[in-house]
């Protein structure tokens, strides 16, 4: 029989960004609030503790454009600019 050796891990880390706020219509499939919402829940129901939890830094645009087009970028960081 092999034996399975488990990797201990002290904790968890967590990155969250909901700090970072970004201005979405009414009725967005992404509501900024329900991040932080998300956030303490997980820490009230004892899923997360706050020792877990580190503050996400914003993304530079050069990694942001590995994914998302310069336009879309620039939409979401300058609202109106492509308007």
């Amino acid at each position: 029989m092999t034996k399975v050796r488990l990797l201990q891990i002290d904790h968890m880390k967590v990155f969250y960004s909901d700090h970072h706020k970004v201005s979405l219509p009414t009725g967005h499939n992404f509501p900024m609030d329900k991040y932080a919402l998300l956030r303490e829940a997980l820490i009230s129901q004892g899923v997360l503790c706050s020792r877990e939890l580190y503050e996400a830094p914003i993304a530079p645009r050069d990694i942001v454009t590995l994914a998302h087009t310069i336009a879309y970028y620039d939409a979401v960081v300058c609202p109106g600019v492509l308007n």
